[in-house]
Order: C-alpha cells, then sequence, then structure tokens
C-alpha cells in the first residue's frame, strides 16, 4: 500500500522536484521508502511513497523496473500475485523480488491490458513501456484504491490523493453540481459523473477501468474491463451456500498474505463477525496475539459493545477497543476533513479514523474488514422495496409471506418500514414518477432540504437520483457496487487508513464472491424477513448464534447529534451557516444538514476552495 504520483508533460519537461514535491505530499501513505523516475526525454516523472508490507527490503523500492522496459508506481495489492507469478515463471519470466508489484508488468507483458481481468485485489498504478512509449493507468473493480488527475494545458498530472496537486501550486474551484448532490442527496460520490469530484480541475479514474495514453501522439484509450452479470445460476441452495462458505475462505486466505502484523476491524455485526470467525474456526491462527479493533460509544444507545464481547469471548481474539467521545470527535476533526479532502457525511468516518489511528499505535500495519457483504447479500433496507417488487407480479403468494415477515422484523419496525419500503413496492413505477415531479418542484424541493432555490434550479436536470427504481433485486446490487452507497465507503475508508499507514483489506470484495452471489436467485439472499439469508446459513456453526441470527442489527451509527452540541461544534457551525448564506448555497438551515453544512463550510476555509 502506497502513494503514487506523477507527470506527463508533451510539450515541456517535468522536473525531480516537481515529483519530490509530490512524493512528500503522500508520505502518510508510505512513509517507508521514496522514490522518483524521470524518462530519458524528461517528458514523463513517476514518485512514489512506500508502506512496506511484501517483501521488506529495499528490492521492493519503487519506481520499479521490470526487463529494463517498463517501470510501474503501484498502489494496492495483488493478492494472487503468488499464483500468478508461478504461472509466469514456468512461461520464462524471472523476478528478482518477492513483492507483487513486480508481477503486475510481467502479466502485462503477457496479456497486455487483459491482465487486469487476472487480478484479485486492489489496486491503482501506472505502468510506463518505454519500448512502445505508452502509459498504462488501471483501477481495481470496486474502487478500493483511488488515482487522480489534473490536466494543465499540455500536462497531466496524477495522484492518490487530491492535495498532492496543491503542492504544485495548481489552482483548484468548487464544482457546484457536486455541492448540491451533497446538500441534497448526503452523497459524496456522483451516480450521474463517476469521473467527477467536488474540484472542476480534477478527475478520477472510475473503478473497473482503464486509461492508455500514447506518449508519441494525443490519442487515448479509455475503457470499461469488468461488468458484473445478473443471469441465474441453476444451483441448489445447499450448493451455493457451501460455494460462499469456500470463496469466502479462498478470500480470506489470500488477504493474509504480509510481511508485517496483520488485525481486523470488528463492530459487532455479522460481516465483521463472520471474518473473525473464519479465522478462529478455519485458519491455524493463534487469535490471541491478533488484534481487532473496536469503536465504542460510552452512554450511547446504540453501543455494539456487547456483541464485541461475546465474539472475543468465543473465538479468544484479543480486542482492543477504542471509545469514541464527542471530546476526541472534536480533537480530530480537522484531522479528518485533512484526511478526507472532499465532503463526508456523517461522523461515523471520525469513528473509524480513530479506529485506524489505535491500530498504528498498535503496530498492526493491516486490517481485515467487513465492508461489502451487505452490498452483496442485501444487507440495508432500501433493497426490500425492490425484492418486494420483484416478487409482487411473479408470485403473489410469496410476496404475501414476505410482506408479513417484513413487517414483523424488528428492526424493520423501527425504521418507518411503512412508507419507505411498503407502500413504494406497491406502487411500483409510479413512486419513480412522484419522486421526479417532486425534484422538478423546486420551491418545496429546496424548503426540505434548506438549498437556495435558484442554485438547485440550475443544476437539478443533470442530476441522477442516487437510488434504484427497477424491478430487479440483482440489478439494484450492481447499483449500489458500482454507482452508490460502496463508492462513498470505499473512499473513507481509503483516506482514513491511509492517513494512518495502515492498510485495509476486504474479504467479502473477492470479485468471484460478488459474481457468484449476484448469480443465486434473489429469495437465497432475502428471505422470510431475513437479509442476508445465505451468508448467515453459511455462517451457521462457526458465527455464534447471538450475532449470526440478529434482526436488529442497525448501520454503524455514532451519537452525532449530541456531538453537534460541543460549544466547538456548535461555533464552527454557526460560521458555517452564516457563510454557505454569503456564498447563496443554503438560504435557511434545514436541521438535518448540519453536519453537510459544517464539513462544506469547514473544506472551503481551509482549502481556499472558490466557487466558480
Amino acid at each position: 500500500m502506497c502513494g503514487i504520483a506523477g507527470i506527463i508533460d508533451r510539450s515541456g519537461e517535468v522536473s525531480s522536484l516537481e515529483l519530490e514535491r509530490l512524493a512528500n505530499s503522500l508520505r502518510h501513505r508510505g512513509p517507508d521508502d521514496t522514490g522518483v523516475y524521470l524518462s530519458k526525454d524528461r517528458k514523463l516523472g513517476f514518485a512514489h511513497t512506500r508502506l512496506a508490507i511484501l517483501d521488506l527490503s529495499p528490492r521492493g523500492k519503487q519506481p520499479l523496473v521490470y526487463d529494463d522496459r517498463y517501470v510501474i508506481v503501484y498502489n494496492g495489492e495483488i493478492y494472487n500475485y503468488l499464483e500468478l507469478r508461478d504461472f509466469l515463471v514456468k512461461k520464462g519470466y524471472k523476478f528478482r523480488t518477492g513483492t507483487d508489484t513486480e508481477v503486475i508488468p510481467a502479466c502485462f507483458d503477457y496479456w497486455g491490458t487483459r491482465c487486469l481481468e487476472y487480478f484479485d485485489g486492489m489496486f491503482a498504478f501506472a505502468l510506463y513501456d518505454a519500448k512502445r512509449n505508452i502509459v498504462f493507468f488501471a483501477r481495481d473493480r470496486t474502487g478500493e484504491k483511488p488515482i487522480y488527475f489534473y490536466r494543465q494545458g499540455n500536462r497531466l498530472i496524477f495522484a492518490s490523493e487530491i492535495k498532492a496537486f496543491w503542492t504544485l501550486g495548481l489552482s483548484v474551484s468548487a464544482n457546484v453540481k457536486r455541492i448540491v448532490e451533497y446538500l441534497y442527496f448526503g452523497v459524496l460520490e456522483s451516480v450521474s459523473d463517476n469521473k467527477s469530484t467536488f474540484y472542476n480541475e480534477v478527475f478520477q479514474l472510475p473503478p473497473a477501468h482503464y486509461l492508455v495514453i500514447d506518449l508519441k501522439g494525443s490519442k487515448e484509450n479509455f475503457r470499461k474491463y469488468w461488468k458484473i452479470s445478473t443471469s441465474t445460476l441453476d444451483i441448489t441452495y445447499e450448493q451455493a451456500r457451501d460455494t460462499i462458505k469456500e470463496l469466502l475462505c479462498e478470500s480470506i486466505e489470500r488477504r493474509l498474505r504480509a510481511d508485517v502484523p496483520i488485525g481486523t476491524s470488528l463492530s459487532g455485526g455479522l460481516d465483521s463477525s463472520t471474518v473473525v470467525s473464519l479465522l478462529a474456526r478455519e485458519f491455524n491462527i493463534d487469535l490471541r496475539n491478533f488484534n481487532a479493533f473496536s469503536s465504542v460509544f460510552p452512554d450511547f444507545e446504540k453501543n455494539e459493545e456487547k456483541f464485541v464481547d461475546i465474539i472475543s469471548r468465543k473465538t479468544g481474539i484479543n480486542v482492543v477497543k477504542v471509545p469514541v467521545t464527542e471530546h476526541n470527535a472534536v480533537e480530530n476533526f480537522d484531522s479528518v476533513l485533512w484526511a478526507q479532502e472532499e465532503p463526508f457525511g456523517s461522523g461515523s468516518v471520525i469513528a473509524q479514523y480513530l479506529v485506524f489511528k489505535t491500530a498504528r499505535e498498535h503496530n498492526t500495519i493491516v486490517l481485515l474488514d467487513g465492508q461489502g457483504a451487505d452490498e452483496i447479500f442485501g444487507g440495508y433496507i432500501h433493497f426490500w422495496e425492490t425484492y418486494l417488487r420483484e416478487i409482487l407480479t411473479k408470485n403473489p403468494v410469496r410476496f404475501i409471506n414476505e410482506l408479513i415477515a417484513f413487517m414483523e422484523n424488528p428492526t424493520f419496525k423501527k425504521k418507518g418500514s411503512l412508507w419507505r419500503v411498503v407502500i413504494p413496492a406497491f406502487l411500483g413505477q409510479y413512486t419513480v414518477k412522484f419522486r421526479k415531479l417532486l425534484a422538478r418542484h423546486i420551491n418545496s424541493l429546496a424548503f426540505t432540504k434548506g438549498i437556495n432555490p435558484d442554485l438547485l434550479k440550475n443544476y437539478i436536470d443533470g442530476i441522477d437520483f442516487p437510488a434504484y427504481y427497477g424491478n430487479n433485486l440483482k440489478e439494484h446490487f450492481v447499483f449500489a457496487i458500482t454507482r452508490h452507497g460502496l463508492l462513498d465507503l470505499l473512499h473513507y475508508a481509503d483516506r482514513n487508513s491511509m492517513a494512518h499507514s495502515v492498510e485495509v483489506r476486504l474479504p467479502f470484495l473477492y470479485h468471484k464472491l460478488i459474481e457468484f452471489a449476484l448469480s443465486l436467485p434473489a429469495h437465497y439472499l432475502i428471505n422470510q424477513g431475513v437479509s442476508k439469508r445465505i451468508l448467515r446459513d453459511a455462517m451457521k456453526g462457526i458465527v455464534p448464534e447471538e450475532i449470526r441470527v440478529r434482526k436488529d442489527k442497525i448501520g454503524f451509527e455514532v451519537p452525532q447529534n449530541r456531538w453537534l452540541n460541543h460549544p466547538v461544534f456548535q461555533r464552527k457551525l454557526k460560521r458555517a451557516i452564516t457563510n454557505l448564506r454569503k456564498k447563496k448555497i443554503i438560504y435557511k438551515p434545514y436541521p438535518k444538514m448540519l453536519w453537510q453544512y459544517l464539513v462544506l463550510n469547514e473544506l472551503m476555509e481551509r482549502i481556499n476552495w472558490k466557487m466558480a
């Protein structure tokens, strides 16, 4: 896990000083080593900061030169690098390091851009082919690792984080459309434009895409290399259940490959408990020496500490509890803003930041995490609307049974399931039309969110709603994975972990597991008022029953409203509302958007973020 950056200059030259500045801005991502590379004609330069995970020797230093032809800067992990290297050795390829980095240029030499299809991993890299004079940029399937670009005339600058561009004195202005999306929908990543960022001048390579730039001319080849199929397999429930467990074990086994200490996050929910329980039951690991890091919230009704304690007792894992209060939320707020660079939707991001901070303090460099299971197994309440709608016409009897079971689920009772799920399921596409009609009713829409009506009016037609309104559950999963929901969470996790030089690995985002889960019949995933049904059944006898059969699990929540009453946040919030009114972004504060106002204004002040 590392920081990568570089410059391509078609009309001038790249200086080593510029590359060093880029590298220095990313030292938190890779504190173990730094390197730069300049091409012979000085038209191209790479910079790298290394967090050593595999082969800790200086041989793993980047930029890495392979076969006197390829130069690579790389951020991430190719978890199946051993299998790929063994294959390539049989084909005559030679390797001088024990890193996964060296495998990438060899795979590119053998397969070309199709090498991405063979990678199990999270990655963002730039690969220079000196013979063909091209640069190959790529990003992993789900977007765990970032890569950003800034065009300046004939120059293209890239980096792992946006803040690297500021070290070169590059100006930035606010992308007002993204601000409107953030304030109205609370989203970080845009549903309507997956290249855009909150800065007009900065764009990103979307997940599952690559970009090939021909340095001899102006040709650029931008392409998507992975698409999730939702065709249904003919497979029994028992076979599917067993395969889920096998794929999870394969994923975890690969994600345990490291030459540094490994630990895990633990929330007390099904997903993180599944990872820890499989470590205890399926792998020869003494969990007494394996740290699990858990956020706890004293005097908060939604504190999950008791479930963390259950996992600790049943598996023997050493739990390090991280108390999160309004006081350390205030103390770390500025640091989280610096790490995130773009607005974030809730105070849970601060809690996550503190978990990674604590992990590093305990010398745990790699953390496994349960992120992704909700998106591929149906853990969110909004999936039920689609599921009920899908079976309404296909199987009325099943629809009635599922509806009754859904309404009896204690979690859904608390969350206003009638208005949020059941009625929209009956109304079907009429719900879509109503919501779009509401979006055009500018004054009413602005009033409910506090957004300046004139600002909203200019941008609403170009915005897609970040919600799925179709009738197919698995297509809804694809939407959540590739367009809305998961991308925000991965962004937060990358910035928070790398701010402390910690690597996060996500077993549920193994692409073969995603593809398999989304090939199953919908009722294997949601059934009889139970979400993630097949995962729960696959973990029978492995995850403690108190957690495996829970129906009251909530999303990761923090006492955010209590935090906002802290005097420091109150002062910041008052200033935020005043400033955002002056900028004509909001016209009247909306109580449920106070966190968004606070974060947005603080970022605009710190970065000198101008409105275009």
